[in-house]
């Protein structure tokens, strides 16, 4: 019974000293930060679980994903050109074929990389109309088949399967 009546004392401080919860404003998220300046104050999240926005009819009041613009990055291709490029068959499993409609008679490249950008394959094709690659020897996979213009204009961008 004395050893109960010693312990009790060191029970009951180190329950008190447990905190379950904090008061203080914390968030777990992939990346933010917090900016002050003599006028404003901004701080940013990204990857928050839970958001919401509130609005009246003079203002918007966002937490969370607090950013108004959204920077889209995407593959870079110019609609403006006369050649019409086909790629075939996809998802493949041996052979794919490239025809290009070339009016112009222009000199191409063409460039297969993996998903994590790792160039696989650059081939000067010229101004032939017709290419074929050879996809036995690559892995079961995505791609990106590149096909541009010898001066380096990307004429269009394919994602290819590599399938059995």
């Amino acid at each position: 019974m004395k050893h109960l009546l010693l312990l009790f004392p060191f029970a009951l401080l180190t329950i008190g000293q447990a905190v379950g919860q904090s008061i203080t404003p914390e968030i777990q998220s992939t990346s933010g930060a917090y900016y002050t300046g003599t006028n404003a104050q901004l701080s940013w999240t990204m990857g928050e679980p839970i958001i919401e926005t509130v609005s009246s009819t003079s203002s918007i009041i966002t937490q969370g994903f607090q950013q108004p613009e959204y920077d889209i990055v995407g593959i870079d291709e110019n609609p403006e050109t006369s050649w019409q490029v086909t790629v075939f068959p996809n998802p493949t499993s041996n052979n794919m074929q490239i025809q290009i409609q070339n009016p112009a008679n222009a000199e191409f490249n063409i460039c297969l990389t993996d998903l994590t950008g790792r160039q696989l394959l650059e081939k000067d094709i010229g101004n032939s109309s017709s290419y074929t690659i050879d996809m036995t020897s690559y892995a079961v996979s995505s791609y990106f088949l590149r096909v541009t213009t010898k001066e380096g204009m990307t004429v269009q961008t394919f994602k290819i399967q590599k399938t059995n």
